[in-house]
């Protein structure tokens, strides 16, 4: 924290991205808030090296992400990661090496995608669906029975 809180960007502005799990990395809050946040709701899995707040990786061996081992562990129950899967797809299209600076302007047209589908991925199934069921988490589901299954894209798409 010490070395992400005296980094030019965050002396000016007194805000830093957040690493908690509930942040991700995608909030800009004030330092004191970041400590709050880190005590009471824990780091972001796999978030070890801190590439967003500066750190360099000079070890190849390693890497703040997880592996998809790590990352998927023994998860099978329905709707989890489908904001992960949008964050991650998102982050893929951000250049964390530059200086970043606080704006307050409309989002651009590819922020605005990326909200709709953050939205997206948050909306039930079906009105009245249990908690959890989602499109993104249902399609994804399905995907993995096909593969686990070696189901033909034919059944597939007779269920769906």
């Amino acid at each position: 924290m010490k070395v992400a809180g005296n980094r030019p960007r965050v002396l000016k502005s007194g805000k830093l991205k957040c690493p908690c799990s509930v942040c991700r990395n995608s909030r800009n809050v004030a330092v004191e808030i970041v400590w709050h946040h880190l005590y009471t709701n824990g780091f972001t899995p796999g978030y070890k090296i801190w590439y967003v707040h500066g750190e360099k990786n000079y070890d190849h061996g390693s890497s703040s992400e997880p592996t998809v081992s790590e990352f998927l562990g023994d998860r099978t129950e329905v709707g989890v990661g489908t904001v992960e899967m949008v964050n991650d797809a998102f982050r893929e299209n951000v250049q964390y090496g530059s200086e970043e600076r606080d704006r307050f302007e409309e989002p651009n047209l590819e922020a605005r995608r990326f909200f709709g589908m953050l939205h997206a991925a948050k909306q039930p199934l079906y009105k009245g669906c249990k908690e959890g069921h989602l499109p993104l988490s249902s399609a994804t589901r399905l995907i993995t029975i096909k593969t686990d299954h070696n189901l033909s894209e034919e059944c597939v798409d007779a269920i769906t």
